[in-house]
């Protein structure tokens, strides 16, 4: 055998297969546990975008009602050209509607595009509105 400097020479470098395997396991159980969390952490960020949005679209359908005295007739589009409630979410993960509007109550609906779960918000003049 050869030494030098304490070490010896004639072994060979590297790592062998079971420790490969161990770090593999570990590095899968990591991200067993890792990617289900993050995919929690964004579904719950494009929800609340959406509640947002929600909540937004119901204070216009409420300007829209002081000024018409009525929900109908509201519609769904761009705000900033004078629509009551925007269409799209930033990133088109939900699309926003007016399911129902008559003279005293509205109901929007965000609907997502990346899964099949419904929110919605419920609107009267006479109670206000509730998310869930």
């Amino acid at each position: 055998m050869l030494f030098w400097g304490g070490f010896r020479l004639d072994k060979q470098k590297g790592f062998s297969l079971l420790e490969l395997i161990v770090v593999v396991a570990i590095l899968g159980v990591l991200a067993a546990i890792a990617i289900p969390m993050y995919s929690n952490y964004r579904t719950k960020a494009f929800r609340t975008a959406a509640k947002v949005n929600l909540v937004e679209g119901a204070q216009n359908m409420e300007r829209y009602f002081t000024r018409n005295n009525t929900y109908t007739g509201a519609a769904v589009g761009d705000p900033a050209v004078g629509d009551q409630v925007l269409q799209w979410t930033e990133g088109r993960r939900y699309q926003l509607t007016i399911q129902a509007s008559t003279a005293t109550s509205f109901t929007l609906r965000a609907t997502p595009q990346f899964f099949r779960k419904h929110m919605w918000l419920l609107g009267n003049y006479a109670n206000g509105g509730e998310i869930f």
